[in-house]
């Protein structure tokens, strides 16, 4: 762990039940901002959430990356590759009282980091709630540009706007 007091690092597989709770924890506070329901993954199986760890941090290539204190893990963020040429930013998720630490933001250097060495890749985007202007700010201090507005339906059926941001690789 560097000076900031966590450290930027996959996961082992056995900490699965730690990759578990921080998804729990993000499915309950960020709701509505969140794309699955809180009931829907609370009610996954141990195996369940075995594969998706598994998936995410080993199997599909798709980066899947946390944030770890002397306490445990404190965040995470992972990208999908959509394309051959472009990445998704996915799950940024800081837990509360660590959050405006500076956490959020190596998590997003660190990923883009690791996203852009992949060749071919010119593209990085993400979807964000509208309402979240912390987020957006953060993403504007990394050279994510706003390029338009979707709607999402979350599990309830209520409808929320989300910016569509993109940042282009360098190449």
């Amino acid at each position: 762990m560097g000076q900031s007091g966590y450290a930027i690092t996959a996961m082992p597989f056995e900490d699965w039940q730690s990759y578990k709770q921080l998804r729990l924890l993000m499915a309950h506070e960020e709701q509505p901002l969140y794309p699955s329901s809180y009931a829907h993954d609370c009610a996954l199986s141990d195996t369940s959430w075995q594969r998706r760890i598994a998936r995410g941090a080993y199997l599909s290539g798709d980066p899947l990356l946390f944030a770890r204190n002397h306490h445990g893990y404190i965040g995470m963020v992972g990208a999908l590759f959509v394309s051959p040429l472009i990445a998704e930013i996915v799950s940024l998720y800081v837990i509360p009282h660590e959050r405006r630490k500076g956490v959020a933001s190596q998590l997003m250097e660190a990923i883009i980091e690791l996203v852009s060495v992949r060749p071919g890749c010119a593209k990085l985007q993400l979807h964000v709630h509208t309402a979240a202007a912390p987020a957006c700010a953060l993403y504007e201090r990394l050279g994510f540009q706003k390029k338009g507005r979707t709607c999402i339906t979350d599990p309830t059926g209520i409808i929320y706007e989300q910016f569509l941001m993109e940042r282009y690789l360098l190449g």
